[in-house]
């Protein structure tokens, strides 16, 4: 029977019994097992564990007169080995060199080299201790530590189809702020006869100066700056609260410049979840999926590459009363990637954009069509050089899109 015992170097006392017994047998002829390895066999596994050699008498079924024989067979393994049965990686290399036999693994066994899918094998007793054994041993030693260290880990390194990381690139703007006759300051501009009625009526809708009887008449000229400011505020801070009381006193300082909403900020946290805002942001990731389709075709994600201007952006009071009282419609959009990752093999992306949004705060003639406009206009057209000065309204919207393509 098979024995999973591990294979010890003799001690002198089995050395001598083994002597002993081999002088008993002299002359004899001793056939043995040599079987072969083919494809459709369990592999033989040449382990110091696997194998060892079984010693019987075949004393019942031998003929009358003929000698005894000693029987050497050669057990395959079990089809689940014990630990270590598999052969050392270094194994085969011994087997190749000829300063080194396999007996030391089989004991005895000397083997040849295989020829096609087969291993053929000799038996031949060896002197136990000799130089191949103990070469054996110290190398039987090194495949077990081979076998037993870690694996060395895995580097993790990103396909150069998919760069990730930072990024600052323009993908594409329109239109812009800080210009057209909604930013003009002091500029008294001709307006057409409807226009010019409108204010009359507004005019003339004042009630009469105090200490005056004397209505106040068609002429825009009668209302002062501190009646129209008045108006302009109340309606400011009714439909916008505090952002339209800031956006007011801006105004009427005449610090100009540009006044930056992000998304903390009460307009800008408001755009941000405002029905207008979204579907500009839907749009924007349908052109980038379609143009990432086509880079993918390539074999390369290049988000520099990408080209997308978004759509014009208009807040209305179903965004929010703010929205619409201090910025309403707007005047210029920008839009940026700021960070990407994306997979071909995956077809997936995650792209960080930031939607730059901007409005003059400022009217014109088509402004003309609701109390506090008409102030508005008045104050900003025909009232000083130096107050009333019409500024940019920039929301800045960080948002990150992730998808398929």
């Amino acid at each position: 029977m098979l024995t999973n015992q591990p294979l010890k170097s003799p001690k002198k006392s089995e050395i001598a019994s083994k002597n002993n017994h081999q002088q008993t047998l002299k002359g004899r002829t001793l056939p043995l097992s040599a079987p072969t390895l083919a494809e459709d066999q369990p592999p033989l596994t040449l382990s110091r564990t696997v194998a060892t050699i079984q010693r019987r008498d075949d004393t019942s079924n031998r003929l009358a007169g003929e000698p005894l024989k000693e029987w050497v067979t050669l057990q395959r393994a079990t089809s689940q080995p014990p630990p270590f049965a598999q052969v050392p990686s270094i194994v085969p290399e011994v087997l190749r060199s000829p300063a080194v036999n396999a007996r030391a693994y089989t004991v005895g066994h000397q083997v040849v080299q295989p020829s096609g899918n087969h291993l053929q094998m000799k038996l031949a007793v060896g002197a136990a201790g000799d130089v191949y054994e103990q070469e054996a041993d110290r190398v039987m030693e090194r495949g077990v530590l081979h076998r037993s260290a870690q694996p060395a880990p895995i580097k993790q390194t990103t396909p150069p189809n998919s760069p990730a990381g930072p990024l600052s690139v323009r993908l594409g703007g329109a239109r812009g702020c800080g210009s057209g006759p909604d930013f003009a300051h002091f500029d008294f501009p001709s307006i057409s006869a409807a226009s010019t009625a409108k204010l009359a009526a507004w005019a003339a809708s004042h009630p009469p100066l105090p200490g005056s009887l004397l209505p106040r008449g068609p002429f825009r000229s009668s209302i002062t700056n501190g009646e129209c400011e008045i108006e302009m505020s109340g309606v400011l801070t009714m439909l916008a609260g505090i952002a339209g009381l800031s956006a007011f006193s801006r105004f009427v300082a005449g610090t100009g410049g540009t006044a930056i909403h992000g998304p903390g900020s009460t307009l800008g946290s408001m755009a941000l979840a405002s029905g207008s805002f979204l579907r500009t942001v839907a749009w924007v990731q349908a052109n980038i999926e379609a143009q990432l389709a086509t880079q993918a075709s390539g074999g390369v994600l290049n988000p520099s590459a990408l080209a997308v201007t978004p759509p014009a952006t208009f807040f209305d009071f179903s965004d929010g009363w703010p929205l619409k009282a201090v910025i309403g419609g707007t005047q210029g959009e920008e839009l940026f990637a700021t960070g990407f990752t994306g997979s071909i093999p995956l077809r997936s992306y995650s792209i960080d954009l930031r939607f730059i949004i901007c409005d003059d705060f400022g009217v014109d003639e088509s402004d003309l069509y609701a109390p506090g406009l008409f102030a508005f206009w008045v104050l900003q057209h025909e009232r000083s050089p130096t107050r009333y000065v019409p500024f940019i309204n920039q929301l800045e919207l960080p948002v990150t899109v992730r998808g398929t393509f």
